[in-house]
């Protein structure tokens, strides 16, 4: 068909434009649910990909050949890391309570290789590391029987819904990472600082051995534990704004919040010897945990036009 200027053909008519309608609520919760289980999906595989023994003995035996050259202060710092483990085994105990069937919620806390799984594992190695170093039974049992004496409460953290503790673990999951790399580079100090107080170089940069080498796989772990959980926190956020908002600011506003776990569990009498990187303690106060943790994990999940006392009033 020609057009009126000869030969130039006339414009086809096609579909008028379709402006998308905001999905419904209940579109909303489809689509969240679908990216949850994508997400989740994808750190089981990545957790099968990385999984490695809970016990190593020719691993382990470095280590005893290794802990005459560990300060004392370390060992107490280690056995920091193994009370946080064990208090997080309790506050999974609790988070089960909160996840209300929801199946991304269950695959990622119950499935072989998700959240559960692997912290297990933290439990065993750090217990194994004690051990190794000469920390005797009885001086467990004590870490053990603090931990039964002040169960796990979440209305300590604000912990109220499954999206409450997901945004706190995601945070959780960040300084626990910290603390294991805390504790390795000591380790690292320790093994090569001679009689003299010399510190011979490492042969290469990566060179990681005892105690060292046998925290590295539970410091990927928790790097893996931060991802997921802050990428739920990220899709909770976009998909329900309003609601999340609220959540994030009872876990993250507040006066010295949030808390490592450690600190909602014990009366500051009991509380271990634990250094910087661990919790809040007195010489550093709630502000350096903001600084340090809070500030940057809420950046990282796009929350910080919600907490203008930390980061001050938009312009």
């Amino acid at each position: 068909m020609q057009g009126p200027e000869g030969n130039a053909p006339q414009p086809k008519i096609g579909m008028p434009d379709i402006i998308q309608a905001p999905l419904t609520y209940d579109g909303r919760a489809a689509k969240l649910d679908e990216r949850r289980k994508e997400a989740v999906g994808n750190y089981l595989v990545w957790s099968a990909q990385t999984q490695y023994p809970a016990y190593d003995e020719k691993l382990f035996e470095s280590v005893r050949m290794l802990s005459p050259k560990v300060p004392r202060e370390l060992i107490i710092q280690t056995e920091g890391l193994y009370e946080v483990e064990d208090h997080l085994r309790l506050f999974r105990g609790a988070a089960k309570a909160e996840i209300g069937g929801v199946q991304p919620y269950e695959d990622l806390y119950f499935k072989r290789h998700g959240w559960v799984f692997t912290e297990a594992r933290h439990v065993v190695r750090t217990r194994n590391l004690l051990l190794y170093q000469g920390v005797p039974q009885a001086r467990i049992d004590e870490i053990d029987r603090l931990r039964d004496q002040y169960p796990w409460n979440p209305e300590n953290h604000g912990l109220d819904s499954k999206e409450a503790t997901t945004a706190y673990a995601g945070w959780q999951e960040k300084r626990t990472k910290g603390n294991y790399e805390t504790v390795q580079d000591e380790y690292d100090v320790a093994y090569r600082t001679t009689k003299d107080g010399l510190l011979v170089p490492k042969a290469h940069p990566e060179q990681k051995f005892g105690a060292d080498l046998a925290l590295e796989p539970v410091k990927r772990d928790e790097g893996g534990h931060e991802d997921i959980f802050t990428q739920l926190t990220i899709i909770n956020l976009e998909a329900f704004p309003e609601r999340m908002s609220d959540t994030l600011r009872n876990v993250f506003g507040g006066k010295g919040k949030p808390r490592m776990p450690v600190v909602a569990y014990l009366p500051e009498s009991e509380q271990l010897h634990l250094k910087e990187g661990y919790i809040v303690d007195k010489r550093f106060g709630p502000r350096h945990e903001i600084e340090t943790s809070v500030k940057p994990y809420l950046l990282k999940i796009g929350a910080k036009k919600l907490f203008p006392e930390y980061f001050g009033k938009a312009a």
